[in-house]
């Protein structure tokens, strides 16, 4: 793709050769972003499909071979101008990292496998603005790679704009052919948990540079056809996007003081159908296949599918007919269903996004190979991959969800902002990026959720949420700990309401602990509340349930 300026609100992007752009600065009569046009790739290699052994059986290994040998799984990169004199590094978009890593020509990897590293490599020595830290870097990655080498700092080159003293990882062992940009909090670079220091993150260095008012980016990576995306930093780009653009809060793993990666609570999962004459299915039919969930998932660009435990994939699995193959961990459908309009829902509390089944099944040809024809368990049916892989306990929205979706991740206020993507827009004029502003409420045209559910809470937090009767719940929020000696809410300034199985408590209510409910001699409050924690167990991930008022609380 050409490079190209927009008059009005200008975007001035340098082109670097025909398919990737280096970021380039708005000028100060127009937004103040620093934007990027992304590209969709294959990596030459992919360990992250290396992770399962495959069985015996023909439909598995051919599977697995079809992913491993001879199609790579396209993922999604920008060019980074890094030095003095300049030096163009292709690295990979990864949201559920950190650190930008940078593999050195002379590592073992790349020695040995020159062309598969090509364009990815970055030379210290040929730099007079590098700056050696140490040799104390070694990282890890969610589907197995592994990396080590020396920190250091160097410059990087937006278009007529330098940002100096970039902290990164110059990787001299790696496993991997790719260079990593780590977009996620630099609160959770992996270097911390060794005893190195907590360094700005590039984006935290734009703000503080003044080429961006706020430590927040949007992210289009457009569908599963094209190639051509979108990364903005400090800047929303409106017509990348139909519909409400959502905020919901970033979650705090209990296991961390402060957010380090963009995990998010989905709270329920279901399936829409397109119009169907054989079966007079209407359109826009609605089943729910997965409801009153607060699953915190990762939002990860590095991974290239959605994953989630077998017992929460099940239902969408028999909802779709796929076939599951246990000794690879891979699902596969009729290839006829990579024309059908039907959608699979995600819910954020109060809103969706919707995932096509032409952008979350792979065409056929991905997992072709020499001879191989992937067909189904009958022998005879195409057989196409389903973008959606059973973990362990891992729950993450990889690039089949991200297609769909329009994201604005604003770090300063740990919010992401959801909206449904507009698959296939162009750029239509400069006038459509608006800028992100500083403070809170920045994300220009966004609207936070009211009462959004948490995945995770702290121990004085407890849920506004419908009765349990009515089959759907509501929001958590921090409260005192008190209780009433009958169990029913007692909240100032206003009337207890009694778990009767009707209505809503939708005002801060009293928490007691279960030592206190016994106290009191509320048996019945803690019956309820038991009655309640055993119908929504195993939904969150290191909390405890005890029995408060009627209900059922996190601590």
């Amino acid at each position: 793709m050409l490079g190209c300026s927009l008059l009005g609100y200008v975007l001035l992007l340098t082109t670097v050769n025909a398919a990737l752009l280096d970021g380039s600065l708005g000028p100060r009569h127009g937004p103040a972003v620093v934007s990027f046009d992304t590209t969709r790739a294959r990596s030459p290699i992919s360990s992250q499909l290396r992770r399962r052994q495959p069985g015996a059986d023909v439909v598995s290994t051919g599977v697995q071979n079809g992913l491993e040998a001879a199609n790579p799984i396209a993922q999604y990169f920008v060019n980074l101008t890094i030095g003095t004199p300049s030096q163009t590094v292709t690295v990979q978009l990864d949201t559920g990292s950190n650190d930008l890593v940078l593999n050195s020509a002379k590592s073992a990897f790349c020695e040995e496998q020159p062309s598969v590293c090509a364009g990815a490599t970055y030379s210290a020595n040929a730099s007079s603005t590098y700056h050696y830290l140490s040799s104390n870097a070694s990282l890890g990655y969610g589907g197995g790679d592994l990396t080590s080498g020396d920190y250091a700092t160097d410059t990087i080159h937006f278009g007529d704009t330098t940002v100096k003293d970039v902290q990164m990882v110059i990787s001299y062992n790696t496993t991997t052919a790719d260079s990593i940009w780590g977009l996620s909090y630099s609160a959770g670079e992996q270097g911390i948990y060794a005893g190195e220091n907590q360094y700005p993150s590039i984006s935290e260095l734009m703000v503080s540079s003044g080429a961006i008012q706020s430590n927040a980016y949007s992210l289009w990576l457009n569908s599963q056809d094209s190639t051509i995306g979108s990364l903005i930093f400090g800047g929303v780009d409106k017509g990348k996007y139909t519909g409400p653009l959502s905020t919901i809060p970033i979650e705090n793993n209990p296991n961390y003081t402060t957010p380090s990666g963009f995990i998010v609570t989905v709270t329920g999962i279901g399936l829409t159908l397109s119009a169907d004459s054989k079966t007079n299915t209407k359109a826009n039919t609605s089943i729910p296949l997965i409801t009153k969930r607060a699953d915190p998932f990762l939002i990860d660009s590095g991974t290239y599918n959605i994953e989630l435990p077998l017992e929460h994939l099940q239902p969408i699995l028999t909802a779709l007919g796929a076939e599951y193959e246990a000794a690879s961990d891979y699902a596969m459908v009729p290839c006829s269903m990579t024309t059908n309009t039907s959608t699979i829902d995600f819910v954020f509390t109060s809103f969706s996004i919707s995932v096509p089944l032409t952008e979350l099944i792979f065409p056929q040809d991905f997992l072709a190979y020499d001879n191989y024809i992937p067909t189904l368990r009958d022998g005879k049916t195409p057989a196409c991959l389903l973008g959606i892989q059973p973990s362990g306990e891992d729950m993450i929205l990889g690039d089949t969800f991200m297609r769909s979706a329009y994201m604005v991740f604003d770090l300063d206020n740990n919010e992401v902002s959801l909206a449904q993507a507009n698959i296939g827009a162009q750029n239509v004029g400069a006038d459509d990026v608006v800028e992100i502003t500083s403070g809170k409420n920045s994300v220009p045209g966004a609207t936070r959720v009211v009462n959004p559910v948490r995945a995770f809470e702290n121990e004085t937090a407890i849920a506004n949420y419908d009765v349990p009767a009515t089959g759907t719940w509501s929001y958590y929020e921090t409260v005192s700990t008190t209780v009433s000696a009958t169990g029913a809410p007692k909240v100032a300034g206003t009337t207890g309401v009694a778990p009767t199985g009707t209505g809503k408590v939708t005002t801060t209510v009293a928490v007691a602990s279960a030592a206190t409910t016994a106290a009191t001699g509320s048996a019945a409050a803690a019956t309820t509340s038991k009655a309640v924690a055993t119908s929504f167990s195993g939904h969150f991930s290191k909390v405890a349930w005890v029995a408060i008022l009627g209900l059922a609380c996190l601590v």
